[in-house]
């Protein structure tokens, strides 16, 4: 029998419980200047007392979940004052408006010799690199670019770096994405992909930004690269002095703000300025503008074939101290570009034009949270040169990865331009399950490759074709088939893929079967086993990723659990293709091609030998 007072005590902890769970709530709000009503872009909104927080759009807007209507957020916003809120006024007015930090116009008066500028920037040189301390963090990225309906119209730039581009301009992509990021402190070394969704224009004759996140790897402040013009950061004080002229442009008491322009006019340096705090010279944000650069690290999608002119470029990138360290807050860009092909179009739109001409702008943003803790990477391996496109075409839309991180919101003109794009049905990768159906149908994925078919997901009702109109990659003539290594002259390839997420205090977990249509290809000829015998490789792999889940489901373990039997089941799969291989030798072995086709079927119930029995080779 429970004890009055053990029966009070229950009650009272789940009437907490109760309370708890009711006063979760969501938090929409706007931030603003106070003075002018002007959005604030980028603001940066704090938990009290945690860790977890978001930014605003470029509208000043912001969505945060937050567990107890007792708590309290902080808005900073470099610049002004900071300000903190409870939830419950936020709730009543979702609407902060920021006041202007005050101009300390004396300390500027006695300190407005240019020597003392150089000085600081010497001593915020030094100070960035001192700053080498590894570090990780999840980073989320949006990419949008519009293409400029009519050429009398382009907008005149460089425009605000979160400026909203007129109806004269149509959306071309957008583009979003997860990864970890390595960091040595506020340097970006490396981004490690974890998730992605795109859309993108019906008309592939637009430049497409596949590799843009990959070219901010390689920015750096302090030392000079061959991408991106120079930074007075990367120079010594007298480097500086030969290359840049500074000039004092606010002080607020903690933080110089400080205008840099290039002597030369040979476009090879940036122009901008410069947020430096005065008791640590630290580096809290830059600004760089370059017009028609002489370096930059946008490459045309076809060399020899697309050019790009005219090229413009803003960075934007902010920074914040956390246990002694500097590192990235958000990074934003913005860059245009006229983009001319001499590509042969043959489409209702441009039908008999031998050259196309588009002005481009592209806008993007990195924000990197959840320092110390990064995403569980996919088990996946494909080469590290790969574009965010390709990545995508690997690893599915996972809605359990994007509900349960705080990405930022996207601004009102984002969503009709991506309800243009949906209309135009060329929305990809914004729903679970969406592999395999309307899933990325990139060019240079059936071009190159010898299936008929533009997504390497296994499919019980999908079928896998060889190619054999691809007289580039097609089957050999009997000669240079007898004058080949037998192993060159077919492979198959397969995966299982594992993407892991945690949600609340679980782990979820997706796998798929996927063919690597890249390293798998055919040059014998095509017989009535042929078909059969690839299908059958992908099916087998299948059997054994199922027998992976079965295993998985049963344990409910750890990470280390979970990777273990994932190793164990590519361990498994490897073994019996190298088995089904050896006997069936390529499908010319009738009977165990019967054998493996009786276990398929037992497994999965797909006959292949009867589904392809009707299925004439394709005459050469």
């Amino acid at each position: 029998m429970v004890s009055p007072i053990r029966k009070i005590a229950l009650l009272s902890a789940l009437l907490t419980l109760f309370l708890g769970l009711r006063a979760q709530c969501i938090i929409e709000a706007r931030v603003t200047d106070a003075a002018t009503g002007a959005a604030l872009p980028w603001c940066n909104v704090w938990l009290i007392g945690q860790k977890n927080g978001t930014i605003t759009n470029a509208e000043g807007l912001f969505r945060l979940e937050v567990k107890n209507t007792n708590d309290s957020l902080m808005f900073s916003y470099l610049g002004y004052r900071s300000k903190t809120l409870s939830v419950r006024q936020l709730k009543a007015q979702p609407l902060v408006g920021l006041n202007a930090s005050e101009t300390m116009l004396d300390e500027i008066t006695v300190h407005a010799g240019n020597e003392y500028l150089y000085d600081i920037f010497e001593s915020c040189r030094k100070q960035l690199q001192k700053n080498r301390t590894s570090n990780q963090s999840k980073v989320y990225f949006v990419l949008e670019t519009l293409g400029a309906m009519d050429e009398s119209k382009y907008p005149i730039f460089p425009a605000p770096l979160y400026q909203t581009y007129s109806k004269d301009y149509l959306p071309v992509e957008l583009l979003e994405c997860f990864y970890n990021a390595n960091l040595q402190g506020e340097q970006l070394e490396k981004l490690e992909f974890k998730n992605g969704k795109t859309a993108l224009a019906a008309n592939g004759n637009y430049f497409v930004s596949r590799s843009t996140s990959l070219a901010w790897t390689q920015f750096s402040l302090s030392e000079k690269n061959d991408l991106f013009p120079a930074i007075p950061f990367q120079f010594s004080k007298s480097g500086m002095k030969k290359l840049f002229n500074l000039e004092f442009e606010t002080y607020d008491g903690q933080v110089y703000t400080i205008k840099f322009t290039p002597l030369s006019t040979d476009n090879m340096s940036f122009s901008g300025k410069a947020w430096i705090e005065k008791s640590t010279m630290n580096l809290l944000k830059i600004e760089l503008f370059a017009e028609h650069p002489a370096i930059h690290p946008f490459l045309p999608f076809h060399e020899g074939l697309d050019s790009l002119y005219n090229v413009s470029l803003q960075v934007s990138n902010s920074y914040k101290v956390e246990n002694g360290v500097l590192i990235p807050d958000h990074f934003h860009f913005s860059y245009s570009f006229d983009f001319i092909s001499n590509r042969d179009f043959y489409n209702d739109e441009m039908k008999d034009r031998k050259t196309i001409s588009r002005h481009l702008t592209t806008h993007g943003l990195m924000y990197f949270f959840d320092y110390g803790k990064p995403f569980i990477i996919p088990f996946f391996n494909f080469p590290e040169n790969y574009d965010d496109y390709y990545r995508m075409s690997f690893i599915p839309y996972n809605e359990a990865c994007w509900n349960s991180n705080q990405a930022l919101l996207l601004t009102s003109q984002q969503k009709e331009n991506l309800g243009i794009l949906s209309k135009e049905n060329d929305l990809e990768l914004f729903s679970e399950n969406n592999y395999g159906r309307y899933f990325l149908k990139l060019p240079h994925f059936y071009l190159h490759g010898f299936f008929a078919f533009y997504y390497p997901f296994w499919d019980a009702e999908k079928r896998i074709l060889i190619l054999q109109s691809n007289t580039n990659q097609g089957p050999l003539s009997q000669k240079q088939i007898n004058n080949s290594i037998p192993g060159a002259l077919y492979n198959i390839e397969a995966q299982i893929l594992l993407d892991i997420n945690p949600v609340a205090d679980s782990l979820h977990w997706k796998s798929y079967t996927i063919m690597d249509a890249i390293k798998t290809y055919w040059y014998l000829p095509i017989d009535k086993n042929t078909h059969p015998f690839v299908n059958m490789y992908f099916d087998i792999c299948e059997i054994e990723r199922r027998r992976m889940e079965q295993e998985l489901a049963q344990r409910h373990g750890s990470l280390t659990d979970i990777e273990t039997v994932y190793r164990e089941a590519v361990a498994n799969m490897q073994n019996v293709t190298k088995t089904y291989l050896k006997e069936v030798q390529h499908g010319t072995n009738e009977k165990q091609m019967r054998k493996w086709n009786t276990y398929v079927i037992d497994e999965l119930g797909i006959d292949n030998l009867a589904l392809f029995k009707e299925l004439e080779p394709e005459k050469q």
